[in-house]
């Protein structure tokens, strides 16, 4: 019977029991990827070059996006912008929206299924809460965007469904009663001018 533990010196881990490989699992990666049971040196970048894109060469800061929460997995940001709009000429019919299950509110990250969303549209007519009006197309896809999902900042609950317009008014105010009625009075006041 073979010795359970890893064939590589100084390596005390349990081999692979079900491969018919000496190795454990680490340094059967390794070989698979490098050829070699040790990490490959880390080739040293020049000052300001954040990564080295196939297509584009070196790339700072500003031109990589930094793409999992962690922000280790980082990508070159022309090539993600060609990727989007090839899949986007291949498949116009497309709507990203139709593909999630929730909806995901503010900083806190409220999450907000699908189904009780598409309740609320339908209780509003798929209209805005403040203006009755539709939301507006977005001018760089020319698409409808959808509805944002208010909420209270203080509480997290959410309070309707409203166009990016009077959302990001609502937001300027800072959600303040006393700010919306102060300018509702000003407008009043100047309405005849």
């Amino acid at each position: 019977m073979r010795d359970p533990v890893c064939s590589v010196p100084k390596c005390d881990r349990p081999r692979v029991m079900k491969q018919t490989t000496t190795m454990c699992t680490m340094h059967r990666m390794r070989w698979q990827r490098h050829r070699s049971h040790d990490l490959p040196e880390k080739k040293k970048l020049p000052d300001g070059i954040v990564k080295i894109c196939k297509k584009h060469g070196n790339l700072t800061e500003d031109q990589i996006i930094r793409r999992t929460p962690n922000k280790a997995w980082i990508s070159c940001k022309e090539c993600i912008t060609q990727c989007c709009q090839r899949f986007l000429e291949k498949n116009p019919s497309f709507d990203s929206n139709k593909c999630k299950k929730n909806y995901y509110v503010g900083r806190n990250r409220l999450k907000v299924p699908k189904a009780i969303y598409d309740h609320m549209l339908d209780a509003q007519n798929e209209l805005c809460a403040i203006c009755g009006g539709y939301e507006k197309i977005q001018s760089g896809t020319g698409r409808v965007k959808r509805l944002a999902i208010d909420h209270c900042h203080k509480t997290m609950e959410i309070r309707g469904l409203l166009c990016q317009t009077c959302n990001t008014s609502i937001g300027a105010m800072d959600h303040s009663i006393e700010k919306l009625k102060s300018a509702i009075a000003y407008l009043e006041k100047h309405a005849n001018t």
